[in-house]
């Protein structure tokens, strides 16, 4: 693999946006010493003119950090050899901590005011960039506490996300994998960042091996492991506890301003429709001459794609898959190639996967791990609808609005993969590529829709029996966990690894996250019907979304962009189109 200075400059992002030379340190220090600024606040958030200030201070202080946060964040995964970074990330972590600390007597004295007070200030054009701010603050004024109270809360921030770090330090520096063997009995070295390799390998045994060793590797650290996120699982539902709530679910869906409603909805019809996914399980056997469909099987390819992009060529095809969107949209993808927000190519310690982030007044960028098949075009694509997103938010909102929910994050990049798909499908000829292509948009509404509500389910279950006081250890997280595969998986046959698999996934240290992937792309079937139907107004609605950030609950964008999360007919439509899928496979 290359060294980071031979890949060429055009195809590594530009950071020149954030910091350059010394500039990351002098402005560490510089906010350091601001932290103090916000003192001449305490007890004094009573008159519009005081608390417009202390928000303004606040919101400058916040972006700064949020700058300086990002960047050193980039510039470790751009090598995660370099110490130097690492160091930079924990520096600006601690800041951070400290930063939650001295302003958290913020939301708690404006908490005090009266509600009168409070819609006085709604109705205030000064402060028409903080109106969603302080309809949240009243709506939430039974969950903060006390002075003290949110502060020493404030101050738990720098330890309670060591359970994710703990977990990620342990997952990509210091677990080791043995080699597996296909067929013909060549070994072949495993880690996470190239499992996919295997997983979705032709061969049949290298598949079996692949999920057999990963998933019992992590078996073999059962008891570490199970400890970790049972802490973690722990933390949340104390933090739910402290300020008042029924339970971590209850919690993050009212952080979210998701109603209980929408995420039973979601749990209710991905139950009713494991029938639809069965019936791919089977067909996919026979298409596979497979007597007996497996768990293994779930990543297998079905028909034939030799298919190479160079970057070049993959751009040209993103664009015209996406020129449904409009001049607007495919200029900002030829600006994210013209001015490097992408970093193109795998390099050493380079950071496995890919993202998009940035930070506000900054442009978005994108890491992706580029090597010339479709999962690198698709991968592009998803990342590609991120940076739009994010660009759209950021020029389009103040500060405080800018930011999108976690419930609408998803969005977007998946309305970008059904287009790319369903671009692919409709200008191929030959059968086999044709097949190819549907079977891959059908893993992509299984492995999102289907596995996240798995996902989401043992989350769910796990912070119930926390909260019940219920005994719970390794041996039933698996059982627990084993039970719901072969729920998802019906009558297929499973391997008994698979009881492990609950144990690698890291979204599991942020409580009710994996829902919110299957929401999103049942969201985004229904916005990519919308716009091939030329339902009237389908672009403009959908643009309009993504210039939104957070100016309003995320349901309620969503139903601008023409997907309305509380309707069924929204869900029937997105397990229609996979029926349909299934039968043009």
């Amino acid at each position: 693999m290359k060294k980071r200075s031979d890949i060429e400059e055009k195809y590594k992002w530009n950071l020149d946006d954030y910091y350059k030379d010394n500039q990351w340190d002098k402005e560490l220090s510089a906010l350091t010493k601001s932290l103090s600024t916000f003192e001449k606040y305490n007890g004094k958030l009573k008159d519009k003119v005081t608390i417009l200030q202390c928000l303004k201070e606040e919101d400058e202080f916040s972006k700064r950090l949020e700058k300086l946060y990002v960047y050193a964040s980039l510039r470790r995964d751009e090598n995660l050899a370099d110490n130097s970074s690492q160091i930079m990330c924990n520096k600006v972590m601690t800041l951070s901590s400290q930063a939650s600390m001295a302003t958290s007597f913020i939301v708690a004295q404006l908490n005090k005011l009266d509600n009168s007070f409070i819609d006085d200030i709604i109705n205030d054009e000064n402060f028409v960039n903080y109106k969603r701010y302080f309809e949240q603050l009243k709506k939430a004024k039974a969950h903060i506490l006390s002075e003290e109270q949110e502060k020493l809360l404030a101050g738990m921030s720098i330890f309670s996300r060591e359970f994710k770090s703990t977990f990620s330090a342990f997952t990509n520096a210091d677990l080791q994998f043995d080699n597996i063997l296909d067929s013909n009995d060549k070994s072949y070295p495993l880690n996470e960042s190239i499992s996919s390799i295997y997983t979705s390998s032709n061969d049949r045994t290298l598949r079996e091996n692949a999920f057999k060793t990963l998933n019992g590797t992590y078996g073999k650290y059962n008891n570490l492991l199970s400890n970790n996120y049972l802490a973690s699982v722990k933390k949340d539902c104390y933090l739910a506890r402290c300020r008042n709530f029924k339970s971590a679910l209850e919690k993050t869906l009212f952080d979210n301003e998701i109603d209980i409603k929408v995420y039973k909805t979601l749990l209710k019809n991905v139950d009713a429709n494991l029938p639809i996914i069965y019936k791919y399980f089977t067909k996919k056997a026979k298409l596979l001459n497979l007597k007996k469909f497996a768990s293994f099987d779930v990543y297998a390819p079905v028909g034939n794609n030799k298919a190479k992009f160079t970057y070049n060529s993959a751009i040209v095809t993103i664009k015209k898959a996406l020129n449904y969107l409009g001049d607007e949209y495919l200029s900002l993808i030829d600006r994210a190639v013209n001015e490097r927000w992408i970093d193109v190519y795998p390099n050493q310690n380079k950071r496995s996967g890919a993202f998009s982030w940035g930070a506000y007044g900054c442009k978005p960028v994108v890491l992706t791990n580029f090597i010339g098949d479709y999962n690198s075009v698709s991968t592009l694509i998803h990342e590609l609808g991120h940076a739009m997103h994010t660009y759209y938010s950021n020029m389009n909102n103040h500060y405080r609005n800018a930011d999108y929910s976690i419930f609408c994050a998803e969005v977007a990049s998946t309305v970008n993969e059904i287009f790319l798909a369903r671009y692919l499908i409709n200008k191929e000829k030959d059968v086999e590529t044709k097949r190819f292509y549907i079977n891959n948009l059908i893993k992509d509404f299984q492995s999102t829709v289907y596995r996240q509500t798995m996902f989401s389910e043992f989350e769910d279950w796990a912070h119930k029996m926390i909260e019940q006081n219920q005994d719970i250890s390794a041996n039933i997280l698996n059982e627990k966990y084993f039970a719901l595969v072969r729920k998802f998986f019906g009558n297929s046959k499973i391997i008994k690894e698979m009881q492990y698999e609950w144990s690698r996934i890291p979204h599991f240290y942020t409580a009710y996250y994996v829902y919110q992937y299957s929401t999103g792309f049942i969201a985004a079937t229904a916005i990519v019907d919308n716009i091939l139907n030329n339902r009237k107004n389908a672009v403009d609605n959908y643009i309009k979304f993504l210039k939104s950030g957070s100016s309003k609950p995320p349901v309620e964008l969503l139903k601008i962009a023409g997907a309305d999360l509380t309707k069924q007919e929204t869900y029937d439509k997105a397990f229609a189109f996979l029926n349909n899928l299934i039968s043009e496979l």
